[in-house]
């Protein structure tokens, strides 16, 4: 018996079994009929109710002609050949149903689990089982789907699962995993944003974990949403709430470890904190250094005095830095004012950088943002310093022990402070993410990408703080060493039947450990057009990214058309700017020379030359480079490793459609015909046609790509048919594909329109031949008789050869004979 079908309800529809997976079906009440069918899975439905749910609007003959064809259609999904009639999909002339053994639902899962969580015998079964049904269940029911039974089961579906997660937060607090039961309760809240109740549970958790500051801000949020949605405020019990946790943070005092973080009325705005905000004599009546606790979160600010480093190429790594000054009492005591009005506690100046440690990053943003005001209010002659000044906002876990803050968070944001430029405010990710909650509107952060810090395996995400009207636009790159990151081209279908090519290919390209300098730098994907070599060359790039930590790049050239354009894509490419101080092709040679790197250099056939010319230059200037050629002919380079790529491989004699569907050609056509017909599936019926289909096109990729997209309007039959006239047959109407992959004539002209005037004269020659030529008769077709352009017979086999290199001509060996033997692909 098969695998029962997965049927996923929650947050859309899905249909799995094994390593299948439908989300499209032939229309979408095609796709609402089996939601329908397996959400009342239990029972059976009378044809006449399904018509009148589903198509209201019809005519009744109509409306059950379109249930018909919607159940035709998922007995092919759901039963492909080889799997009995009526195994999954039950119908006769009166009802219809899905077999119960054939399948399960998400909602039932769930609604199971929960059953087992009330009937379970300890607090630890309950929560494991909650555990377990929150996490699987991702309202709302069928989003997209719009039929009128809907409406109520989705709000069914809505309170069972509120429910769940506010039973499991609650139990979790009993067991005191606080932290948990937040996630859990965030989670509900974000399923159903309209729901106070469950917005009042969270304010009450996140007061309960220390953090009322974090609390009354979810009440501002839950404030502004329901005055935007419903026009209405919180209700009483909520307000009763929010006063409540008002009182005990003014009744607690600065000391009090409940107060540690800052009072709720200033922290959710660090402009609150500033000189001249008109809550500045609050902020200074509770400016006492701010007590930590044992261990915790804490926010480090560090300032520094430095001169501006030599500035480096754009793209380049990280200057050295010049020794900072040391600072002059008048700027210790500005800074020292400064982290004292926003509660910060000093911290020993280390090497020039002067630390500070907040209890919020809120306040440390307002003490930012006072430091920003400072150099413009100090009247002349200002401390030399401050206009330069460099500022860093790193958070993290940290504890006061008598020797002084432990952890590594101070070091980090030393590291942070290193990178940053004269005048330059930097905060990491982790600060970033505490300083997004409630940022002034005249303050954005700007990600700057991932970066090296020095002795850290982690990188560090490095945003930059800009404060409108105070701080530069434009930095150069953070002094510390980028992550490199690649980029390849979105994969937007399935990849077929390269297992072991793309094996071997990895294998060629996988960087060795401890080896600087590869043996096999190059390595060159050649074969005819259309027989996938781009995206066999990006599946394999893909597999390496993380071998090379990230530095896989990939440059398209099939646009290209002359040789002084290739400069130009190969920094768009390498996400490179021009930089006038460097040349194009140096500037990538230092990109890839930082690191084992690999570069994708994809469809370069028309541009060898120039191109052979560029790897060489790149190979030289990065000896950890690696470079992965696409091409219809080699580069004919010095160390160059071919790596010639055949079709796929055709059916072989007659089969039946189960071991049609292992044949990778088979596979391509019908993955494909299923993106234009979502019911297409191999049957009895057309089995035969298709594999004749893939044979006469020679398992060409592209070739079968193209038949496939008609299979809406062709049966496998009539597109045999249609090959006698296959250039004007096998045409894509997809946008977005290039010109010469858009048609089989485009891409067999695009190889002709290579090939120098005698070859043309040659390969056209050989078309007089059927079913391949030796070169005996090859020589004999050079000479035409009253022909301007005859060709030598001694060069026949000189041209066979660059055809064969230009992957135009296919060469075999006679068998019967040992000679060799030549055909053009068909």
């Amino acid at each position: 018996m098969q695998e029962p079908w997965r049927i996923r309800l929650l947050g859309g529809l899905q249909v799995c079994q094994g390593d299948r997976i439908l989300t499209r079906f032939r229309t979408q009440r095609t796709g609402a009929l089996l939601a329908y069918l397996a959400f009342y899975g239990d029972r059976s439905h009378p044809r006449e109710v399904l018509v009148s749910l589903l198509w209201p609007e019809s005519e009744p003959e109509l409306g059950r002609h379109s249930l018909s064809q919607a159940l035709s259609s998922l007995r092919h999904q759901l039963e492909p050949p080889g799997v009995p009639a009526g195994s999954v999909l039950r119908a006769d002339r009166f009802s219809v149903g899905l077999d119960p053994r054939s399948f399960t639902t998400d909602v039932a899962e769930f609604r199971c689990l929960v059953r087992q969580a009330v009937q379970a015998a300890s607090s630890v079964e309950q929560v494991g089982l909650l555990a377990q049904a929150v996490g699987m269940c991702q309202p709302p029911l069928l989003p997209g789907y719009y039929e009128e039974w809907l409406d109520a089961e989705r709000a069914r579906i809505a309170t069972e699962y509120l429910a769940a997660a506010s039973k499991l937060a609650t139990l979790l607090e009993e067991r005191g995993e606080l932290t948990r039961a937040v996630v859990v309760i965030r989670r509900a809240v974000a399923a159903e944003p309209l729901r106070e109740e469950t917005h009042r549970h969270l304010i009450r958790l996140l007061a309960a974990t220390g953090d009322p500051a974090a609390a009354l801000r979810h009440y501002r949020d839950l404030e502004r949403l329901l005055a935007r949605e419903l026009g209405v405020r919180p209700d009483e019990q909520t307000r009763a709430l929010v006063a409540a946790l008002k009182r005990d943070a003014r009744a607690a005092g600065p000391g009090d470890p409940q107060a540690r973080r800052a009072p709720a009325e200033r922290q959710g705005s660090p402009r609150a904190a500033l000189p001249g905000h008109p809550e500045e004599g609050a902020a200074a009546a509770s400016a006492s250094a701010w007590l930590p606790a044992a261990r915790g979160t804490v926010t480090f600010l560090v300032a520094g005095l430095a001169p501006a480093p030599a500035q480096a190429p754009e793209g380049e790594g990280p200057p050295a830095a010049a020794a900072p000054p040391a600072a002059e009492p008048e700027e210790r005591a500005l800074l020292a004012e400064a982290f004292r009005r926003h509660r910060g506690q000093a911290v020993a100046e280390q090497a020039g950088a002067i630390p500070a440690a907040f209890a919020s990053a809120a306040d440390a943003l307002a003490c930012v943002l006072d430091l920003c005001r400072l150099p413009a209010a100090t009247a002349p002659p200002r401390p030399r310093g401050l206009a330069a000044l460099r500022l860093a906002i790193h958070a993290g876990e940290a504890g006061l022990g008598p020797e002084g803050w432990q952890g590594r968070t101070l070091g980090r944001a030393l590291q942070v402070l290193h990178a940053a430029h004269p005048g330059q405010i930097l905060c990491s990710e982790a600060a970033a993410g505490l300083l997004r909650r409630d940022l002034p509107p005249d303050i954005h952060l700007d990600d700057l990408g991932l970066y090296h810090m020095p002795g850290e395996e982690t990188p560090e995400r490095l945003f930059s703080v800009q404060v409108a009207g105070r701080t530069p636009c434009r930095f150069p790159p953070p002094n510390a060493a980028p992550v490199l990151s690649g980029q390849l081209p979105i994969r937007f279908t399935r990849f077929f039947g390269r297992d072991e090519e793309l094996a071997d290919l990895c294998g060629l390209l996988a960087p060795v450990e401890g080896e600087t300098q590869r043996r096999l730098r190059l390595v060159t994907i050649t074969g005819p057009g259309g027989c996938g070599k781009t995206r066999l060359a990006i599946e394999a790039a893909g597999r390496l990214i993380e071998a090379h930590r990230g530095a896989v790049w990939f440059v398209s050239l099939e646009d290209v058309a002359a040789p002084a354009q290739i400069p130009d894509a190969l920094l768009e490419g390498l996400s490179l700017t021009h930089s006038p101080l460097v040349e194009p092709l140096e500037h990538a040679g230092r990109l890839l020379a930082r690191q084992p790197s690999l570069l994708v250099l994809d469809n370069v056939e028309h541009l060898v030359e120039e191109v052979a010319a560029l790897v060489q230059f790149l190979l030289t200037r990065a000896p950890a480079l690696t470079i992965l050629a696409t091409s219809r002919r080699p580069l004919n380079l010095e160390g160059e490793r071919r790596f010639p790529l055949s079709p796929l491989p055709t059916p072989q004699g007659p089969l039946r459609p189960e071991q049609l569907s292992r044949c990778a050609s088979v596979q391509l056509f019908t993955d494909r015909a299923q993106a234009v017909l979502p019911d297409f599936h191999l049957t009895d019926g057309n089995a035969a046609a298709v594999a004749e289909l893939c044979d006469r096109l020679e398992g060409i990729p592209l070739a079968i790509e193209l038949a496939a997209a008609r299979a809406q309007v062709f049966t496998p039959a009539h597109m045999l048919a249609q090959l006698e006239r296959r250039f004007d047959f096998l045409v894509s109407g997809r946008r977005g594909t290039a010109e010469r992959q858009r048609t089989l004539r485009a891409a067999m002209d695009w190889s002709y329109r290579l090939l120098a005037p005698e070859l043309q004269r040659f390969f056209t020659r050989l078309s007089i031949f059927r079913g391949g030529w030796s070169v005996e008769a090859a020589e004999a077709i050079c000479i035409a008789p009253g022909d301007d352009g005859a060709l030598s017979p001694g060069m026949a086999l000189d041209y066979l050869a660059q055809l064969a290199e230009c992957s135009l001509v296919v060469v075999h060996t006679n068998t019967r004979c040992g000679g060799l033997r030549f055909r053009m692909l068909e």
